[in-house]
């Protein structure tokens, strides 16, 4: 997939946790950026919310692929 796409992982964890899971899970370095818990703009003082601008991508070439629980 990364010789195809750009793989970028945003999540709403903080860097430590993100950093550790994702040496997990990449353990060949084939996601090229991650952004984290510090990325987010935090609303309400509760809710971390995820803008999607600050990829600096085009956004109509973007897949998202999220999670909620």
């Amino acid at each position: 997939m990364s010789q195809l796409y750009e793989l970028v992982i945003f999540t709403a964890s903080q860097k430590q946790y993100a950093d550790k899971v994702i040496s997990m899970i990449d353990p060949k370095n084939r996601i090229s950026h991650v952004l984290n818990r510090n990325h987010c703009i935090i609303v309400n003082k509760i809710y971390y919310l995820k803008n999607l601008k600050i990829l600096g991508r085009d956004l109509k070439q973007t897949i998202l692929v999220d999670v909620t629980s």
